[in-house]
Formats: structure tokens, C-alpha cells, sequence
């Protein structure tokens, strides 16, 4: 493999700013700044064959309009240097790549490609920062009626149809209980801030989607110093440096601005209860369909207790722990989980129960209480918590066996450094499990025991099917179409696309 950079050195407009190992992995990583365009540049060096490159941009909610999304698709579409009808696609078909996507997050966007060849990588590197930088969806609305939203009439007096690729998407959704459960907990221990805001709800919104607002989704977000590139493998990263400052970064027209912070607001303390309905199809059942949520604000943790969080959810997880037996015990025998919810710009941790009824609120949350009060004065059987260090071992020992590896690792650092503008995730990860692992008096799962027992910051949200609404939304949104078609009625330029047969 090729040797490493000294920090302060500078290559190809590139300057070493941090050096570090992630011992899992067997890698070394370099963090770059880019001087003149702002950017910054992960390499993550391994013996791996499969290189990675990946495109990362901060990408802040501001609404549910599902923008960034939206945008994701479009940039991908055609640009000055590749006119293509759906370049995706043709790179796709016409590419040695091993993966390659766009995909958006609630913090980030990004734009990976993993291949077995560096020429073949640095050829599509060459076409996603094309598009980046000049593509032709927004100079050409046609790309936007084919992804987002268009009106459709297959003759003179209708009906109007409404189609489009995000939208479709998402309105496939409408009737998913989990996401829409997602969704009431953001709002209810989130409440009036943008960091409750979700994506894949353009469905709901869909009065709302327009072209320019996709536009200024680009001007603010797509800059390169609102962005993160990541490569990955054994590579001679030294060329792909070259390459990347001679034809993109060192022609970037300007700097623009890093978003970081844009996800710094207050959460309102307090605990918070909520019901919220669930669109479902008469028919469907609402006994025994309802999901359970409580939430747990942790904003202001540190990073590394972030890592102490995640572990300890992962011990409540397994049905051998206090929480299930205590739930087992109320009479709880439902599917529940615990996790650590990263997604949104604040984590939370979330208990979950499934298929149940709103009757089981009580037992749900005394459940959840007993075994934090058990956990907090004793903590957990040395049985259980040798368990957990040893199959955490063994998963982290099993992640180079994962494919696409290069993409598993940006998406995660992606989703870090979006909102600490670090990218040191997997060593920070490495430290805390260390100290995690290494705490025999469990002192540390003692402590976080006795916080979620007193948070700042809670919620408990009930999500109910309800038969007929599915339906009901659906007219709501044909009657807009009628009121729709009746505006447009001879009007040239509309925006409806005719489709006669």
C-alpha cells in the first residue's frame, strides 16, 4: 500500500489536517482540506480490493416536502458535460462498478460508487461531480415533472392523474404504521422545531411540491464546502488527489458555506403524550395492530456516550434482559425492541412495542421503569452483560467480511460528521467500547440507567390503524385533482402533460 502523509503536508491543493486507525478495520485514515473550494477528504487506506468513493453534503429538513430527495433524484438525471436522458442508469449498464446509488437521509445526502477498478472509479467520479456542479435538471423542468410531480390527462376532459417518481414513492408509504409511528414520535418530543421533520412525506405535501423549491435546495446545500468526499481501499490516492483539484475543486466558482450547526435547536422539556391516527384500508385491522412508542431526548449527550447508549439499547434488546422479563411479567407478550434512534439531528432512545393495544400503555411504561430502577441500583447479570461484549466482539470482527464496505463505512461517517463536522466516528466507537468492555462494575450502565429514569425530555406516542382513512385521503386527493382540472381548462402552459392514445 502506498505510504501516508505527513500532517501539515499538502498534495494537490489537499492539506493533512488529521491522522488516525481504525483497528477493526486494519485501516488507516487521512483527513484532507481542501484549501480553495472548502472541501474535505476522508481516505480510509486498507488492503480492501473493492474501492469506494463516496459524495456526502449536509442536507438540513427544512419542511416535509421531501426537497432533498427530490433533489437527490434529479441531479442524477443529466449534466453539461453527460446529457443523458437518465445518466444514472446509462453509468449503471455501461460501468464496471460492484455499487453505486444516491441516497438521502433526515441530516445528509449521498452519492457512493464502489468498484474492483480505480480507472473505472475515477471515470464515474468524473460524472457524479459533473452533476454536482452543472446538471441540466436545473435549467430543464421536464426532469422535474418525471421525478417529483407532473399532471397527467389521457384526454381533452380528463381525468387528471398526478404522477412522478418521489411522489409515487412515497405515497406507497401512506399505510406503513411503523413510519408514520417515526413520525408522530419526531413531532410530539420534537415538537415546532425542524428537526422533527422526516423524509418521505412529499405525499402529505403534495399541494405544496414545487420546482423551485428544489432549486434553492441546490443553492444552499450543494457547495463544496458543505461537503465530504470519502474514499476507500488500496488505491493510489495520490492521482485521484491530483484529478479531483485539477478537473473539479480547484475550479469550484466559490466556497459557498458549510451548514454545520443548522441542526442546533432547543428541545422543549417536559414529557409528552401523543395519539396518532395511521392511515389504513377498511378492512385492515385496528384490535392488536397498534404500535407503542417511548422516547428518550438525548441531545445533550456526548458522542462517545452516544456509543454507551447504543451498546446499553442493544443489552435491553435481548429477550433475556430486565425489560423483557419484567414486561414478560405484566403480561406483555408482544414484539418489542429497543434501539438508539441516529437518524434524526437529535438521538433519541426509543422502546417499541408492536401489535398492541393502547390499554397496554401502563404496563408498557411500568415495564421500562421497574428494569431501569433494577439496572440502575444492581446492574446487569454478569451472565447478560458477557454475552453482550462477546457478540459485539464478534459482529465488529465480522465487518470486513461485509460487501460493500466502503459504502457501510461513508454512510456512517457521513451521518456523524453532518452534525459534528467530525470523522472520527469508528475510533471514537473503538475507545468507548474499550472503556465500555473494561468497566466491570458496570458503573457506566448504572449511570445511564438512572438518567433515562429522569429525562429532560420524553415522549410516549400511541399510533392506531384506522380503517377508511387510507381511503379517505385518496378521495381528498382525487377532489383536489377535479378542483385542479377545472383551473387549468384551457389554460396553455398549465403544467399538465397530455397523453392521448
Amino acid at each position: 500500500m502506498a505510504s501516508l502523509p505527513r500532517i501539515g503536508e499538502t498534495i494537490s491543493g489537499f492539506t493533512v489536517t488529521e491522522l488516525g486507525t481504525i483497528h477493526m478495520l486494519g485501516a488507516r485514515t487521512v483527513l484532507f482540506n481542501h484549501e480553495s473550494s472548502g472541501a474535505q477528504l476522508l481516505y480510509i487506506q486498507n488492503d480492501d480490493r473493492e474501492l469506494g468513493f463516496n459524495l456526502i453534503y449536509r442536507t438540513p429538513q427544512l419542511d416535509e416536502r421531501d426537497s432533498s430527495h427530490i433533489l437527490e433524484h434529479l441531479i442524477l438525471s443529466s449534466c453539461q458535460k453527460y446529457p443523458s436522458r437518465d445518466i444514472f442508469f446509462d453509468m449503471d449498464s455501461k460501468s464496471y462498478t460492484t455499487f453505486m446509488n444516491g441516497l438521502t437521509d433526515n441530516t445528509f445526502t449521498c452519492y457512493p460508487v464502489c468498484s474492483q477498478s480505480q480507472e473505472q472509479l475515477v471515470k464515474l467520479m468524473d460524472v457524479f461531480l459533473c452533476c454536482m456542479e452543472e446538471p441540466d435538471a436545473l435549467k430543464d423542468k421536464n426532469f422535474y415533472l418525471r421525478e417529483a410531480i407532473r399532471y397527467e390527462l389521457s384526454s381533452p376532459m380528463g381525468p387528471l392523474t398526478m404522477q412522478g417518481t418521489v411522489l409515487s414513492e412515497d405515497w406507497g408509504h401512506l399505510t406503513d404504521i411503523l413510519e408514520n409511528a417515526d413520525s408522530a414520535m419526531s413531532h410530539t418530543l420534537y415538537q415546532d422545531t425542524r428537526n422533527a421533520n422526516l423524509l418521505g412525506r412529499a405525499h402529505l405535501h403534495y399541494r405544496e411540491l414545487s420546482y423551485e423549491q428544489a432549486r434553492e435546495t441546490f443553492e444552499r446545500c450543494y457547495s463544496y464546502s458543505n461537503c465530504l468526499i470519502t474514499l476507500y481501499g488500496n488505491m493510489d490516492y495520490r492521482s485521484v488527489l491530483h484529478f479531483l483539484d485539477r478537473e473539479h475543486l480547484s475550479r469550484a466558482a466559490s466556497k459557498g458555506r458549510s451548514l454545520l450547526g443548522e441542526f442546533e435547536e432547543p428541545v422543549k422539556p417536559g414529557f409528552r403524550t401523543c395519539t396518532a391516527q395511521s392511515p389504513a384500508y377498511l378492512g385492515s385491522p385496528s384490535e392488536h395492530a397498534s404500535v407503542m412508542d417511548y422516547g428518550i431526548d438525548l441531545s445533550d449527550c456526548t458522542k462517545e456516550e452516544l456509543i454507551y447508549w447504543d451498546l446499553f439499547a442493544d443489552i435491553l434488546d435481548n429477550d433475556t434482559s430486565p425489560w423483557h422479563r419484567y414486561a414478560r411479567e405484566m403480561g406483555i407478550n408482544h414484539v418489542m425492541e429497543v434501539y438508539l434512534d441516529t437518524l434524526l439531528p437529535h438521538p433519541s432512545l426509543k422502546f417499541r412495542l408492536r401489535n398492541g393495544d393502547s390499554c397496554l400503555k401502563e404496563a408498557f411504561l411500568g415495564s421500562i421503569k421497574k428494569a431501569l430502577e433494577d439496572i440502575s441500583r444492581d446492574g446487569l447479570s454478569p451472565k447478560l452483560y458477557r454475552a453482550s461484549m462477546k457478540e459485539n466482539r464478534l459482529s465488529d470482527s465480522l465487518t470486513r467480511e461485509a460487501p460493500h464496505l466502503g459504502f457501510n463505512l461513508s454512510e456512517e461517517i457521513g451521518r456523524y460528521w453532518s452534525i459534528t463536522g467530525r470523522t472520527d466516528y469508528f475510533q471514537l466507537y473503538e475507545e468507548a467500547f474499550r472503556r465500555f468492555e473494561e468497566d466491570s462494575g458496570q458503573s457506566i450502565i448504572k449511570k445511564l440507567a438512572a438518567s433515562a429514569l429522569q429525562p429532560a425530555a420524553s415522549a410516549l406516542v400511541v399510533t392506531e390503524p384506522v380503517p377508511g382513512l387510507a381511503e379517505q385521503m385518496e378521495e381528498e386527493k382525487e377532489q383536489y385533482l377535479k378542483e385542479k382540472l377545472a383551473s387549468m381548462t384551457g389554460i396553455p402552459g398549465s403544467g399538465a402533460i397530455w397523453t392521448f392514445s
